[in-house]
């Protein structure tokens, strides 16, 4: 079997470094499923065989804090589907935002629909830009445990925060009773 180390820059941080809006990667394991191999979405050299003779996926996956708890935080994920964003077949293009980073101009890839949500604009940590497929999935949100080594990868733009904390809200069930007018102002961003 063989492995790939995580480089250095994946370290386990203090519990403070997870805050509201923190963008950040992970080794990530999830079951399977039940189509793991027939899915042919599914890069197989990223499954393992586990105890119970069971198939987990394993892969760096990159995600945004959305609510800190005191062990642990729920972040959502951030996505290229494969550089296809939401014209992945299956994706819910309204439960998605762009995620672009702050400087650049958001964009849609070929053959994708106008998103409902407005874009988010990242402060990333790189010299390079984020994917222009990347896609924030408010639709689901994981718990992540503030003992696993994170890449620290920059964090949402603080004019950009509300709009991020509200749709996360308003996919989880948990939405203000204030209009998204309320939340989003698009002519108080700097898009550039």
């Amino acid at each position: 079997m063989s492995h790939e180390p995580l480089d250095t820059s994946f370290q386990v941080r203090h519990r403070d470094y997870f805050i509201e809006g923190r963008m950040f990667a992970i080794l990530f394991a999830e079951a399977a499923g039940s189509n793991a191999v027939t899915d042919y979405n599914t890069d197989l050299s990223l499954l393992t065989r586990v105890k119970h003779g069971e198939l987990v996926r394993a892969q760096v996956r990159r995600f945004i804090v959305v609510k800190r708890k005191r062990e642990f935080c729920y972040a959502v994920p951030v996505f290229t589907y494969g550089n296809r964003a939401t014209t992945k077949p299956g994706v819910r293009p309204d439960e998605h935002a762009i995620a672009y980073s702050y400087g650049y101009n958001p964009c849609l890839v070929p053959g994708e629909i106008e998103l409902q949500k407005y874009p988010i604009a990242i402060v990333n940590n790189s010299e390079k830009p984020l994917s222009v497929a990347s896609r924030i999935y408010f639709g689901i949100h994981h718990p992540i445990q503030y003992n696993v080594k994170a890449k620290d990868l920059g964090y949402v733009h603080p004019d950009f925060m509300a709009t991020f904390s509200g749709y996360w809200k308003m996919e989880s069930g948990h939405a203000p009773e204030q209009g998204l007018e309320v939340t989003y102002d698009p002519t108080n961003h700097d898009t550039n």
